[in-house]
């Protein structure tokens, strides 16, 4: 029952170092014993030998082992997902959760990856089989949640009134348009009044919703003057490889203008011409609708619609190469989102052209005031910067090109304090102020925000909730009414409507 443990080795199981294990049985018959067992695949990766095998299983309760299977759509990403479950009335049926959905009939000996009506979503995380009738299935997945009452015939995927939003913008249409990318779905555009559901409250019905070219995680930015053009990070899944796209919504085509024509996926870092992250930034000059940058570890610049792209700056990073090998493990992953040594914010001051604050998620800070021809290292001019802090957001103020202000966090590191800067000298000082922010777990700071119209205002999100400053930033207070404890990734004002629009990972 738990009180003693002994650990099961031989007898078949693997003996070279393993990592990630997930176990699963069925109460038809508790002798029969999967394990999801990370070895690697088997085939070198980039000249280094990987073990091999990902399924095993034990008919004796756990006695003894056999390798079912070494195919990786069983067990795939397992950094990010390693499930099976097995049918509460068939020991001999199981299914295996990766971005895949795969069944096998016969122990794990053979299995089918489902398609078509037969696959609930994709990136599939969680599964429960009704203990009294097999037939009766959950799935949970990055989508929501998909129900079969077929024993996986088909599926009834229900959208829950959750989504993981990456970054928010609006347009200065009328009614304005609220812009973000979600994870597991397209970039995606919607009014932020229906006006003829207006009599319901406000309601906005989905249908009003749709892609406007980019992909899940990265940004999806409207042209100041022209609402139908949309320029957006990413095209499919994340924004990989530094592509780019330029969405016009009269015709709803998007041209595909990347940066660089050399995809991330399958690639460590220190092996690219330029480490472009999943979430790089995207920015369109205030000063210039027709300039556009971009980030990889150095600044990308396009004043032509992306026909061609400039770099404008050095590595602005501390390109530690121990930091840029081979991501996952024993399976290896690679496709960018844990790409070390990258420029994580950006922003141009609106108050003069040329003045460029730049951030890394390595804890390296820049500033250039001379349009990029020249960039000096600020970092050192913080105080209690957080050692490995990601510098989350960067907001340049619209009243003074000198001043800025800047959130970092270090949670990954076991860090979970508030960071959040100002300078005012185009950061040969910076100021912590942090006064007000409460000292708990989820108060490690995610996006700041000036507000347009009045000095001053400062809107600051947090892992759990919305701050306000009236101060400048010296004090901080809960700005929470109906919103919901979720992580506040995006901060944007409509200022034509001095509207205020959060875009929550989560909620």
């Amino acid at each position: 029952g738990g009180d003693t443990w002994t650990r099961l080795e031989g007898h078949g199981l693997p003996t070279l170092p393993v990592g990630k294990i997930d176990v699963c049985m069925s109460p038809a018959d508790s002798r029969v014993v999967y394990a999801l067992i990370e070895t690697g695949d088997g085939v070198p990766w980039h000249g280094k030998e990987t073990e091999s095998g990902e399924l095993w299983r034990s008919d004796d309760g756990g006695g003894s082992w056999k390798l079912m299977n070494h195919s990786r759509d069983l067990g795939g990403r397992t950094a990010y997902y390693n499930n099976c479950r097995v049918s509460t009335d068939d020991p001999m049926e199981a299914y295996f959760l990766t971005s895949g959905f795969a069944r096998t009939l016969d122990g794990g000996a053979t299995y089918v990856n489902e398609q078509g009506p037969r696959r609930p979503g994709g990136d599939h995380h969680d599964m429960w089989i009704d203990p009294t009738d097999a037939d009766r299935m959950i799935v949970v997945h990055d989508q929501g949640i998909s129900i079969s009452q077929n024993r996986g015939e088909t599926w009834q995927q229900i959208q829950l009134p959750v989504a993981q939003m990456y970054h928010v913008t609006v347009d200065n249409a009328i009614p304005y348009h609220v812009l973000g990318n979600r994870q597991d779905g397209p970039s995606t555009r919607g009014p932020s009044n229906s006006l003829y559901f207006g009599f319901r409250g406000g309601f906005i019905p989905r249908g009003d919703w749709h892609a406007v070219g980019g992909g899940e995680s990265g940004f999806a930015t409207p042209d100041p003057a022209d609402p139908n053009i949309v320029w957006s990070s990413a095209s499919g899944s994340g924004a990989r490889g530094g592509i780019v796209v330029r969405y016009d919504e009269r015709t709803r085509q998007f041209r595909n203008v990347e940066v660089w024509p050399e995809s991330t996926g399958g690639w460590p870092a220190e092996e690219l011409r330029y480490r472009f992250q999943w979430t790089f930034p995207l920015l369109i000059s205030p000063h210039d609708r027709n300039t556009i940058y971009v980030t990889s570890q150095v600044v990308h610049r396009t004043r032509n619609g992306g026909q061609s792209w400039e770099v404008i700056s050095p590595d602005l990073t501390t390109n530690d190469k121990s930091r840029q090998g081979i991501s996952g493990g024993l399976t290896p992953d690679n496709i960018g989102v844990e790409y070390c040594c990258v420029i994580y914010a950006f922003d141009e001051s609106p108050a003069q052209r040329g003045v460029f604050y730049a951030g890394s998620n390595d804890g390296k800070v820049h500033v250039s005031r001379d349009d990029g021809a020249t960039w000096t290292d600020v970092t050192d001019n913080f105080p209690d910067w957080p050692q490995d802090g990601v510098v989350r957001g960067i907001d340049a103020s619209k009243w003074d090109a000198g001043k800025a202000y800047l959130v970092v966090e270090a949670h990954q590191v076991g860090d979970f304090r508030p960071y959040v800067y100002r300078t005012e000298d185009y950061g040969e000082h910076w100021t912590l102020i942090t006064e007000g922010i409460a000292d708990h777990p989820l108060s490690f700071t995610r996006s700041i925000q000036e507000d347009p119209e009045r000095p001053g205002l400062l809107f600051l999100g947090t892992e759990n909730r919305i701050y306000l400053s009236f101060d400048d930033g010296d004090h901080w207070q809960p700005f929470v009414n109906n919103m919901p404890p979720a992580p506040m990734y995006g901060i944007v004002i409509q200022d034509h409507f001095d509207d205020l629009v959060i875009g929550t990972y989560g909620r």
